[in-house]
Order: C-alpha cells, then sequence, then structure tokens
C-alpha cells in the first residue's frame, strides 16, 4: 500500500525553481491534516477519522469537479491557499468537519484565455516539483489517493522526527559555511539542534502542519522563521538575543529580525472566547478589529473603541492587549528543554575553550525576565510609570533644519473582570524605517537624530536620573507619525523592563572608569559591589591580583577583550554571580545599540554615554571625589574637563546589598 505522506524533503528545497509560489491544495491539506489528527488522537478514534477519510476518498474518484470561476490569478492563488481555514487553526483545533468538506475536486476557470493559460502553468509547474521532489508521494499529485487503512499512517512520527534531523542538518551546514567556528554560531547550531529534537510530538506535528501552508518552493530562511514563529516564547526571545552577533550570517540575521515584527497573531475565534471569559460585552464596543494592531512574542493588540465612559476614556479609540492563551504552558516546556540544553552545552568542551558565560545562567535569568512579562498588572504599572521617564519635548537639527519631536508613552489601564486585558490609548504611525524612508531625500538624518536622541534619554534615566529601563527598546517597539507642527515617537510595550537602585547605578559607572583608566582595585572593588545579593564573593587580594594579571594579558594580547563586557565575561568565568537587573541591563543596552544601527549612527553606547555623563558633571564629580581609590588629579587632562570640585563634597557612602551585572557597552 502507498502512502499518503513522504515529505522527505519538505523542508530542504531548491530556491528558483519557479518565480511563482506553488502551494498545496486545500484537498491535499485536508487529507494531510485529518492524517495528522489521526495519528495524535486516542487509536479508535484515529482509526475512525482514517476509515471515514478513505471511504470519502474512494467516492471522490467518480464525482465531477467543482468549477471555481476567477478573475485574476492573485484570486486564483488565494482560492488555492484556503488561508481562512488552514491559518487560522492550530491542528488539534481545526473542525473535522470543516475537513472533510474540503475533500472535494475543485478546478479553476478563467474566462481570460490568459489567466487561464497561467493557471495551466501553475498547474504543471506544481505536479513537477511535487514528484520531481517527493514533497508528497506521486499518488497525491496524481490525485490516486491508498488511503484505507489505519496502516497507512503508523511510520508517521518517525517521518516528522527524521524531517525535523534532516532539515537542521542542512540549516546548521547553511548557518556555518564561510563562517569558520565562531562560538556564537556553534552555540546557535546547538541550540537549535538539541531544542528541536527534544521538543514533544505534539509541538513538532504543529510546526510540521504549519510548513504546510507554505509554498512548496520556498527558501529555506523562510522555513526557519516558520518553525520559529510557532515555537515556544524563550526560544524565539533567546534566539533574538544570540541573533544579534555580528558572527551570525546576514541571512539568519535578517530571520530574527523578521521574528521581532513577523510573530504570528492569534486567531480571531480565540480573541473572542478570551472576551467572553473576560465578560465583555461586544455591545461595549463602537468596533474591535479582527486583525491585530501588533503581535509581539508573548502580547497581541487590537484596535477598539468604547462607548462607555469608564477610566476617564469615554468614547476615545483604545487598544486592547492580552498574553497570547496557552502562552505559559508553552513558556513551561521551553524552560524544561532549554535547561538542559544549556547543561549540555556548557559541558561541552569545545564550547568550554571560548571561556563564555554560563548558558544555563542566561537561560535561567531570561526565563525569570519573560515569566515578569507575564503579569500585566506590572506591564500596566511600568507603562505608566514610563510616561514620568520617556515623555519629553527635544527641538533636533537634523539634515541643517531643526524640528521638534514629541517622545511619548501611551497611558494604559487594566480591563476585564479577572484583569487580563490591558487598554492605552491609541496612537497612530509607522514603524520608523517605513515612516522615516518616505522623508530619506529630504531628510536623511531624520532617523538617525531621532534614535540618538532617544538613546540619550534612555542612558540619562538609566544611570543617572530614574533607573528605570525600556530592556527591550528596538525598532519593533516603536511607533511614528511626521506631522507638520512635530514629529511623534510613541514607545510601546513595556512587558520586559528595569531598575538600577542608585547604588548599582554608581557602581556602573565606577566599574566603568576603573576598566577605563586601568585601575585593579577599582575594577575588582565594583566587580564585587556589583554582585548578586548574597552571593559568594571572591578574595579580594587574589581577585585584584587576577584582575591585574589579566590587564597584562591584554596589554600584551590584543586579541584579548579589554571593554566592558570582556571584563564582565571575565568575572562570570571565575564565578562571580551577577544581578538580575543588569541581566535585563545588557538586553536593553543590547536593543539600544540595534536601534542605533539601524538607524545608520556612527555612534556607539560608548560614545554616546560619553556625551551623556557631560551633561551629568555634578554626579560624575561626586563619584570622583568620593572614590577613595580615584585621584582627579591623576586622571588624564581630557577628564578634568568633565570633573569640577563641587562646592561640598560628602563622605563616601558605603554600599550595601549591591549586586551584580552583566552588561555589554556599557561606557567611559
Amino acid at each position: 500500500m502507498g502512502r499518503i505522506l513522504l515529505f522527505l524533503t519538505l523542508f530542504v528545497v531548491q530556491p528558483g525553481l519557479t518565480a511563482t509560489a506553488l502551494y498545496l491544495t486545500p484537498l491535499e491539506k485536508a487529507v494531510i491534516a485529518i492524517g495528522l489528527r489521526a495519528r495524535l488522537s486516542p487509536p479508535a478514534e484515529g482509526a475512525l477519522f482514517i476509515s471515514k477519510l478513505g471511504d470519502r476518498l474512494a467516492k471522490l474518484k467518480g464525482e465531477s469537479s467543482v468549477v471555481v470561476k476567477v478573475q485574476t490569478f492573485e484570486e486564483f492563488l488565494v482560492k488555492q491557499r484556503d488561508f481562512e481555514l488552514f491559518d487560522d487553526y492550530a491542528l488539534n483545533e481545526l473542525p473535522i468537519d470543516k475537513l472533510f468538506k474540503r475533500l472535494k475536486n475543485m478546478t479553476y476557470k478563467s474566462i481570460s484565455p490568459r489567466i487561464q493559460r497561467q493557471i495551466e502553468a501553475y498547474r504543471q509547474q506544481r505536479r513537477e516539483l511535487l514528484i520531481d521532489k517527493s514533497r508528497i508521494a506521486g499518488s497525491l499529485a496524481l490525485k490516486s489517493f491508498p488511503v484505507t487503512e489505519w496502516s497507512s499512517f503508523n511510520e508517521l512520527k518517525e517521518q516528522i522526527q527524521l524531517q525535523f534531523k534532516l532539515s537542521l542538518e542542512t540549516l546548521t551546514a547553511r548557518l556555518a559555511s564561510g563562517r569558520g567556528n565562531s562560538p556564537e554560531i556553534l552555540i546557535l547550531g546547538e541550540v537549535l539542534k538539541m531544542y528541536y529534537g527534544a521538543l514533544p510530538i505534539e509541538q513538532k506535528v504543529e510546526i510540521f502542519y504549519r510548513l504546510l501552508q507554505l509554498p512548496l518552493n520556498s527558501d529555506p530562511m523562510d522555513i526557519f522563521l516558520t518553525m520559529l514563529q510557532h515555537s515556544g516564547p524563550q526560544l524565539q526571545k533567546l534566539m533574538q538575543i544570540i541573533g544579534r552577533s555580528e558572527e551570525i550570517p546576514k541571512e539568519f540575521r535578517n530571520v530574527f529580525e523578521k521574528l521581532e515584527s513577523g510573530v504570528k497573531q492569534t486567531p480571531w475565534w480565540k480573541v473572542e472566547n478570551l472576551l467572553r471569559a473576560e465578560g465583555i460585552d461586544p455591545a461595549m464596543f463602537s468596533y474591535f478589529e479582527r486583525k491585530a494592531l501588533g503581535v509581539g512574542t508573548m502580547a497581541q493588540a487590537h484596535r477598539t473603541q468604547l462607548n462607555d465612559v469608564t477610566n476617564g476614556f469615554g468614547r476615545r479609540e483604545l487598544v486592547i492587549r492580552f498574553l497570547k492563551p496557552g502562552i505559559e504552558k508553552l513558556l513551561e516546556i521551553d524552560h524544561q528543554i532549554l535547561i538542559k540544553t544549556a547543561a549540555i552545552i556548557d559541558s561541552d568542551s569545545t564550547v568550554k575553550k571560548y571561556k563564555l558565560p554560563s548558558l544555563a545562567k542566561l537561560v535561567e535569568d531570561q526565563h525569570r525576565s519573560v515569566v515578569e512579562e507575564l503579569n500585566l498588572q506590572r506591564t500596566n504599572e511600568d507603562q505608566n510609570f514610563g510616561k514620568t521617564t520617556y515623555n519629553f519635548k527635544q527641538v533636533l537639527s537634523f539634515s541643517r533644519q531643526k524640528n521638534l519631536v514629541s517622545f511619548h508613552v501611551p497611558q494604559s489601564f487594566l480591563f476585564g473582570k479577572n484583569g487580563k486585558l490591558m487598554a492605552q490609548e491609541l496612537i497612530i504611525g509607522n514603524k520608523p524605517a517605513k515612516e522615516f524612508q518616505q522623508y530619506a531625500l529630504l531628510y536623511p538624518d531624520l532617523y538617525r537624530a531621532v534614535a540618538e536622541e532617544l538613546a540619550a534619554q534612555w542612558l540619562d534615566q538609566a544611570f543617572f536620573k530614574s533607573g528605570f529601563f525600556h530592556a527591550d527598546l528596538h525598532q519593533g517597539n516603536l511607533m511614528v507619525a511626521v506631522t507638520d507642527a512635530e514629529i511623534k515617537v510613541n514607545i510601546l510595550d513595556f512587558g520586559m523592563t528595569g531598575r538600577l537602585n542608585k547604588q548599582l547605578r554608581d557602581s556602573a559607572l565606577l566599574l566603568g572608569l576603573g576598566i577605563k583608566f586601568k585601575n585593579a582595585k577599582l575594577i575588582a572593588k565594583h566587580l564585587m559591589y556589583l554582585a548578586k545579593p548574597g552571593s559568594t564573593l571572591p578574595n579580594a587580594a587574589s581577585f585584584t591580583q587576577a584582575i591585574s594579571e589579566h590587564m597584562a594579558q591584554i596589554k600584551n594580547d590584543k586579541s584579548l577583550d579589554g571593554s566592558l563586557e570582556g571584563w564582565t565575561l571575565w568575572a562570570l568565568e571565575r564565578g562571580v554571580e551577577l544581578h538580575y537587573e543588569f541581566l535585563k541591563l545588557n538586553r536593553g543596552l543590547t536593543a539600544i545599540q540595534n536601534l542605533l544601527s539601524h538607524s545608520k549612527s556612527d555612534l556607539t553606547i560608548e560614545s554616546l554615554a560619553q556625551k551623556v555623563a557631560f551633561r551629568n558633571k555634578t554626579h560624575i564629580t561626586k563619584l570622583v571625589y568620593n572614590e577613595p581609590l580615584l585621584k582627579p588629579s591623576e586622571l588624564p587632562k581630557y577628564f578634568g574637563s568633565l570633573v569640577e570640585r563641587p562646592a561640598a563634597v560628602t563622605e563616601p557612602v558605603a554600599p550595601d546589598n549591591i549586586g551584580g551585572m552583566q552588561c555589554r557597552n556599557l561606557f567611559l
């Protein structure tokens, strides 16, 4: 008996076969979906599905085709895909009755001879691709369906396991090509292989099903993006962090960048179920848009308008934000897999030689951070606090002109009887790249000027003012509108934030100064001040000696990293546990640097932070004069322009309960 599912090369595609995207038909997708559902169902129920499928397909051979009239080739492609059913439902949620209704022969006709020729050419290309590449048994392409017994699907799980193995081998080989064996590539490849190897079969089947919705001739990078989009939230965020390294090939970095703004939305029927569970009456809204306004790894937002006057909003337009249903379960599955994966990678001798920080600690700290995003009440509080730190106006100079730029955080409040909805005022605009591109010829420096000012404000707040920071301020979390009166920059998604107390801020600054001026005692002192509360600290004398020796090595070996990031990694390797807030700060700094790069700014975090420090001369001065290990008179002359003797110098304050850091490119 022939098998209906032989996806031995579904993921391993050959790009460039044709310029037209070639899809499975609704009939083919329905057959495969029923088979997948059967294997995931209890045996008796699954066998019933297969028996019913066989009966229906046997009858189908003697039935005439249903003629579907189309006016354009694009209309044909949309109907051929049937996305309203297959894109909107997870495999285990697909209505079986609707699947069986898709089991019919369809013939597409157009009154235009030209359109009909395009349709016929498409069908021939698709037929050749299916048979030649064995993505599906040739019998499927030829509409000969030998599916009459449960045994036809007995090896389905093994086929899917094999397919994941083959596709990951292809991806990791492509990842390493032309880049050597950098640690970033090595770790990324190992994480992908181990994660998808350990993923429960139910999730693999779901990803497998999602890939059926892609063109059969998709590029491997599009396939990889779909795999990530339908994986768990912690893997998605980990990929975004690892993927920002310049060592990662550009095609992979492009995938991770798309992931930031290309996460798949929760379908409308699930949104309706959530609203009902929260006691929301549709009559409360003038409208509630079905298409999501924004979709993130953890949450989703829709545009709407209230009819009542609750919370002082009246009938203003709002955005309703909520956590994706089932996200908690996916997060826990991710966490368990990544814990085991990190332990194996950390103990690998090939990885150890690079002396990188513990991946297990990164996974744990990232998990803690992601779990925080599940707390909508905290997110709501942080967003409203963000209004006090990031709401400001500034006249900026760019492209030989000046303009007023208004930075704004939307007001928000919790909504629904269980508090699972968060409403915020509606803001209008586009992502920075899209909005500023419209003015690129007249004002090529506009995006850069805005990004630099926002980054400066971020640094000022994080290190000199409130200590509060948005830990994920990439371009995907900005909404911009250029108007005649002003340029409006809206800052969104406060699901991941952090706070540095004064002691943490000051120790971070002094650590940066110690690294800048090669002061071993100062580095040792503030690395230990920045350790996680309650952690075991190294002996001060031996730790200082080790720092001195490492400084000498850096001087003699230019390949060693003498930056703040390099010293941080060095301290982690020696067992210094770092404060949790600085782990989030590391992500925040990376996102800010990424924003600067995206805007084509030539500034780095270090160079921009030096400018911010000059805005805070008094603060820097007090730090220098209160630190016994620093002597301003011995510092370089250029530093003297920054440090001014204060009118009254307070006594040094002994830090207490200060935590640790893992941040890159802090500054100075």
